[in-house]
């Protein structure tokens, strides 16, 4: 599921450059997400929390 979700997210992005520089942005929140996960008490929370906010930015798009 995660890589068809990713394979989707990917063509859209290469096919307008309002969702490419969207796409750029979302790039860099998920990286610090990442960094806030690994530092975090309760890893499992924060990560279901993160793909929760990707799932829906990937919808709204």
């Amino acid at each position: 599921m995660i890589r068809q979700i990713l394979k989707f997210a990917i063509r859209k992005a290469a096919s307008d450059p309002r969702v490419r520089a969207k796409a750029t942005h979302t790039a860099r929140k998920i990286a610090k997400g990442a960094g806030e996960i690994a530092r975090d008490p309760d890893p499992a929370r924060k990560l279901g929390r993160l793909a929760g906010k990707i799932k829906k930015k990937l919808k709204n798009s």
